[in-house]
């Protein structure tokens, strides 16, 4: 079975993982709106720009199909 954001769950034996899943869904935009921050707050906004796309994607992504399934 597949749970939303096209995330399939198995179980370690291969079945499929039927119960609700404890685990964050956008870990890399969390990631990445902290490093970011922290390079605007030390001065490297030229770096800190270069991020934001994937932050926009990931973010997106997120809030287009957080509800879906399959």
């Amino acid at each position: 079975t597949t749970g939303g954001l096209g995330d399939p769950k198995f179980n370690v034996d291969l079945s499929a993982h039927l119960r609700s899943w404890g685990r964050s869904i956008w870990p890399r935009a969390i990631t990445l709106i902290s490093y970011t921050t922290w390079l605007f707050d030390h001065s490297n906004n030229s770096r800190a720009d270069t991020l934001w796309p994937t932050i926009q994607r990931d973010l997106e992504y997120v809030a287009e199909n957080w509800n879906k399934t399959g």
